[in-house]
């Protein structure tokens, strides 16, 4: 324990230190929140997109409004889902071509502009109250910017230094130490683990001071979910820091890694009328089971026992991917 403590200890003095780096940390989610909400918040986008629900016979003659370029529609099972999607800020629009009926989520600007195009050529539509509260956009936002900041600064921070340990040969040095490969690799994962938590924390706590931002659910959960995923993304990043040497193929394999998973998570924008098959690949991504497990904590407040698919998923991808990157890693690389 003693010598996973030296490696933990030494291992945060060292991330403490690098000024930039910590405030990097910090100032990269905040500017995120702010300009995204800015941008997606609070102006009409030139895209949409709209759920319908009917029969047969009621597509025969559909709005105006779907027949649009600008506007990408998909035909809903369920009007209950329909509108969970709309509250969430996955769809912009609920037509129901059979009662002649529309929802639209107040806190978005999208809707608006839709009114006004639908009302244009369809004014027999009539607009219905919301079954759920419309959630704001900067409360949706939150859970996916803490989700990338915990992914980026989990990768990098361990596999990103892992490599310069060895190109630097502070490795080789330390295998020639009575410490052991396990207690080396624990070491760095404590230290980094909770230097994510604490950095995540206090984005959190800022945003909730500041903005008024809510948490609906668990404090607990939320915790084990962070835990979780940011022990995923330590595991990444150890399996590309098992053996290689260089620091621009490192960096190379980091973001090679990182921006599909910011593309497919749903962190951004919504899949929802992405083709199946993609759709199946970005459930599989573990930015997108965290970036999921903490909306529905945050926002919906969703219990355990809802989250516990998402987070099963997570600890299944932790422990493999941990146990092949503890079986790969190397103290010199390559090998050698």
């Amino acid at each position: 324990m003693h010598a996973i403590w030296v490696i933990f200890y030494a291992r945060s003095r060292e991330f403490w230190r690098d000024r930039g780096s910590l405030i990097w940390n910090l100032l990269l989610p905040l500017v995120l929140v702010l300009g995204l909400t800015a941008i997606f918040g609070g102006q009409g986008q030139p895209s949409f997109r709209v759920l319908w629900l009917g029969q047969q016979d009621a597509y025969l003659n559909p709005p105006h409004l779907l027949s649009l370029s600008t506007v990408a529609s998909q035909r809903a099972a369920d009007i209950d889902q329909a509108l969970h999607l709309l509250s969430m800020h996955q769809v912009d629009m609920v037509l129901d071509l059979d009662q002649r009926h529309f929802w639209t989520n107040e806190h978005s600007q999208k809707g608006p502009v839709l009114l006004e195009l639908l009302a244009a050529r369809d004014p027999q539509y009539v607009r219905q109250p919301m079954a759920t509260l419309p959630i704001p956009y900067l409360d949706w936002l939150l859970p996916g910017v803490l989700a990338m900041n915990l992914m980026y600064a989990s990768l990098f921070g361990v596999g990103y230094a892992l490599v310069r340990y060895r190109r630097s040969g502070v490795l080789k040095r330390l295998a020639l130490t009575p410490l052991t490969q396990g207690q080396f690799l624990m070491g760095q994962i404590l230290a980094r683990l909770w230097v994510v938590l604490l950095v995540n924390s206090l984005i959190f706590v800022g945003l909730h001071l500041s903005l008024g931002v809510g948490q609906q659910g668990s404090w607990l959960l939320l915790l084990l979910t962070m835990v979780l995923g940011s022990m995923t993304m330590i595991a990444l990043g150890l399996l590309v820091a098992a053996r290689i040497t260089s620091e621009e193929l490192a960096s190379g394999l980091l973001n090679f890694m990182t921006w599909p998973m910011l593309m497919l998570s749903g962190l951004f924008f919504s899949l929802q009328m992405a083709p199946l098959w993609l759709q199946s690949i970005a459930q599989w991504l573990p930015l997108t089971q965290i970036v999921q497990a903490m909306r529905m904590i945050m926002v919906e407040g969703a219990a355990f026992a809802v989250v516990w698919p998402h987070l099963q998923l997570l600890l299944w991808q932790c422990l493999l991917i941990m146990l092949l990157a503890v079986v790969l890693f190397r103290w010199q690389g390559q090998g050698r």
